[in-house]
């Protein structure tokens, strides 16, 4: 049904006229437009419009108001389905166009787009769900001089209950309400802010692969032109509130509450991040950061706190990697992270508490740590872990995975700690390299030198400092050493009773005049039985613990071992976790 209804002047040439048009067919017609066939599958469509043009003064195009509706569309593109819709508002108010100067102003429109859903030509068969899209342009001036588009406008957007979905139909993202007021020209988009409310993240993975993987089509780079302008973007202001990431891989991990600011996003200069989210009501994470939003491995210097993270969360990656399960335990983190030209340096202050960890399981194919004993060196007498640990890296590096290099440092951690216990535990107690890794004994003596007291005391401090840990003693006896200083000994001792040559007569050497040879040949001469060294060995670890349990070590804690070092004149410490 067409509906016209007008009037017209001559001189000059005045022309009115009121258009209603309704119950349009849209899948009659095909349309082409720069190679593209464009046909709607479905869709009504009606219209109401007011049109004046006026030869007096000058010649111009008015349209004061034009409205359109349309229902039940369906838009194919090159025969593929691209965009539907339930229902569309088009509202143009003031269109005045001056065709000598060739300048159009619309001082308004106004679009409504209801249960959309929009299949992206430029995502791989991805939808887009909408339940009302609303669009206000204010102020839209156009110059089509010397086959030229120049442009001014603002406008505000707002997009209600947007959900996008891959193409198995798995949700990745929905929002409650998407709002931005924009202006923007030939040169410049300025978004003033924009406003995203709900958010919600879905990132799943299995079997390596994920539900973001192989999501956008690469298209092909339009031929560059020397005389094409550069668009200037601007981002004054963006608000996130109350969104949440859900991760679901080796396990489920939800981020809740998220609350973030973005600034100042503006090529040239570097933006702020500021961030601060759930995983529980205890749990939570903030970071402010500042960043060259444009290329962020350029620059960005970020700092940020992880607060009582439950790390049974993290149990699924700790299987893959070092073949246990987190029974319990909480980790905070006070960290920053500064890139500078794709180069990363990084801190992480790192407290755990009351860390628990299951015994090793073979099924995991993980390599086998000796994970009860690192905790033991590292952990309190208050059940606390504090670590500080730095990690630098190339961002270029082909090696450089960004997703495991936080449980690949930890990894590195444990080896490092457990494979020089000794260094660890003297840095606690004040003392440097691997002093407390054994006491040293003079040749054929088991008497605990001044040097190796002030060693067993600073045991003590450790024990006090890390309960968990307990000892083991190695007896040693050099057998070259020990032996030639028992030697010496037994032949001064008889010297003091008897003469040079009754004690070579004993030992059947020959006396010469050579006195000191004399004696040599009597010292090669004096047997020592085995039985003594072992002896001397086991006095010496006896000792040991003797002092250890004077100065108040517990004896469940200490044990000596049955085996013997026949090598050394070191007894050697072995730590174990009790």
């Amino acid at each position: 049904d067409l509906l016209v209804d007008g009037n017209i002047t001559i001189n000059p040439l005045l022309i009115k006229l009121k258009i209603d048009h309704s119950k349009i067919n849209l899948s009659s017609s095909d349309y082409i437009f720069k190679d593209q066939s464009f046909k709607f599958q479905s869709g009504e469509l009606k219209y109401m419009m007011e049109f004046i043009f006026d030869s007096n003064a000058k010649t111009s195009t008015k349209i004061p108001l034009f409205k359109a509706l349309a229902k039940d569309v369906v838009l194919l593109v090159d025969a593929n389905k691209t965009f539907e819709s339930k229902s569309m508002d088009f509202k143009l108010s003031n269109l005045d166009h001056d065709i000598v100067s060739k300048k159009l102003h619309i001082q308004k429109i106004s679009a409504t787009i209801d249960k959309g859903k929009i299949y992206d030509k430029f995502v791989t068969n991805t939808n887009h769900f909408v339940d009302r899209i609303n669009t206000d342009v204010y102020d839209l001036v156009l110059n089509l001089a010397q086959n030229s588009l120049e442009y001014n406008t603002s406008a505000d957007i707002n997009i209600s209950n947007l959900a996008v979905f891959n193409k198995n139909s798995k949700k990745l993202l929905e929002s409650k309400l998407i709002g931005a007021k924009v202006y923007a020209d030939n040169s410049n988009i300025v978004a003033n802010y924009l406003s995203v409310d709900q958010l919600k993240t879905y990132y799943h993975k299995e079997n390596n692969q994920s539900n973001f993987d192989n999501l956008v089509v690469q298209k092909k780079q339009p031929s560059s032109h020397s005389d094409k302008t550069s668009i200037n973007f601007e981002l004054k202001e963006a608000k996130l509130n109350d969104a949440a990431v859900f991760i679901k891989d080796k396990g489920d991990l939800e981020v809740k509450n998220i609350d973030a600011t973005l600034t100042n996003v503006k090529k040239g200069t570097n933006a702020q991040v500021k961030l601060n989210a759930n995983f529980t009501e205890h749990e939570t994470i903030s970071i402010d950061s500042e960043l060259n939003p444009f290329e962020p491995t350029s620059f960005m210097d970020l700092k940020g706190e992880i607060k009582s993270l439950n790390m049974q969360k993290l149990s699924p990656y700790a299987y893959g990697s070092i073949g246990r399960n987190i029974l319990s335990g909480r980790l905070s983190d006070t960290f920053y992270l500064n890139i500078d030209d794709s180069k990363l340096d990084s801190n992480h202050k790192i407290q755990i508490n009351n860390l628990e960890v299951s015994d090793h399981i073979e099924q995991s194919n993980a390599k086998s740590l000796p994970i009860n004993l690192a905790i033991a060196l590292l952990r309190d007498r208050n059940n606390v872990i504090d670590l500080n640990i730095d990690i630098k890296n190339d961002l270029n590096d082909p090696n450089f995975k960004a997703h495991n290099i936080v449980l690949t440092v930890l990894t590195n951690v444990i080896i490092k700690t457990v494979s020089s216990p000794f260094s660890i535990l003297g840095s606690i107690v004040g003392l440097s390299g691997d002093d407390l890794s054994s006491v040293r004994f003079e040749a054929g003596s088991a008497k605990l030198s001044q040097e190796n007291i002030v060693k067993l005391d600073a045991m003590k401090k450790v024990f006090d400092k890390r309960p968990e840990l307990s000892l083991k003693l190695t007896p040693a006896y050099n057998k070259d050493e020990d032996t030639e200083a028992f030697k010496q000994e037994s032949l001064s001792t008889q010297l003091k009773t008897k003469t040079l040559e009754q004690v070579a007569k004993k030992y059947n050497v020959k006396i010469t005049k050579d006195k000191e040879a004399t004696k040599k040949s009597i010292l090669y001469a004096i047997p020592i039985d085995t039985i003594k060294l072992e002896e001397l060995a086991k006095k010496r670890a006896e000792g040991i613990l003797k002092y250890l349990l004077s100065i108040q070590v517990d004896k469940e804690k200490l044990s000596i071992s049955k085996d013997l070092n026949t090598q050394s004149l070191d007894v050697k410490f072995e730590l174990n976790a009790n």
